[in-house]
């Protein structure tokens, strides 16, 4: 059969002996036996393995003792999927922290500013200015966010790859949707905090002020 990895990616593809079993099977002790059996009732299958092996060795008295190669292949990447799951998790908490803080400060200077929409708007600013101006700066403060953050990202995967023997390349796309999906929440989040602002009358505005 063609190669394949039987330890985890850490490892390149070694030598492995598969034996298939006859009169002409080695004499040694063999540690593990592979069947190919039929999924349709497998509960069947795994007890008469279990019942087969006891005849064969009455020591062979454990269950687990029987388990599936796929499960057994996807044991070899527990700890890479709790990071994985710790990274998704901890990605989440920061887009969320991120857009609870723009949020409020967008809310605090809608407020702080709303002398100045309001005189904008006499003098005959549209709202979509009014909003293009809010987004301006943050979409700037992003862009350089992600300028300051991308090398060091980029770092950590690398760093992180070379602990595998083979090791896929590091797309550019995945840094631009990244920039995307920030700028995305961030334009959102600002328009939609500014927008009731920029929608006021400009005397109420200008004369609460």
């Amino acid at each position: 059969c063609e190669d394949f990895n039987f330890q985890p990616l850490v490892y390149p593809v070694t030598p492995l002996v598969l034996y298939v079993g006859g009169k002409d099977l080695p004499q040694w002790q063999l540690s593990t036996v592979y069947i190919k059996a039929d999924a349709s009732d497998i509960s069947t299958t795994i007890g008469d393995i279990r019942r087969i092996f006891i005849g064969l060795d009455p020591s062979f008295d454990n269950l687990s003792e029987v388990e599936f190669l796929d499960k057994s292949i996807g044991d070899l990447y527990h700890k890479e999927k709790n990071l994985a799951d710790l990274v998704t998790i901890f990605s989440l908490l920061a887009i969320l922290i991120s857009t609870i803080g723009i949020l409020g400060l967008i809310m605090f200077e809608t407020q702080y500013r709303r002398k100045e929409i309001g005189i904008r708007k006499v003098l005959g600013a549209s709202v979509t200015e009014i909003l293009a101006m809010f987004n301006r700066q943050y979409v700037l403060i992003v862009l350089i966010s992600f300028i300051l953050a991308a090398p060091p990202a980029y770092y950590i995967v690398r760093n992180w790859q070379s602990n595998f023997a083979y090791q896929a390349p590091v797309a550019v796309w995945i840094f631009g949707a990244a920039l995307l999906t920030a700028l995305l929440i961030t334009i959102s989040a600002v328009t939609i905090q500014s927008y009731r602002t920029a929608m006021e009358n400009p005397v109420n505005s200008i004369k609460t002020e």
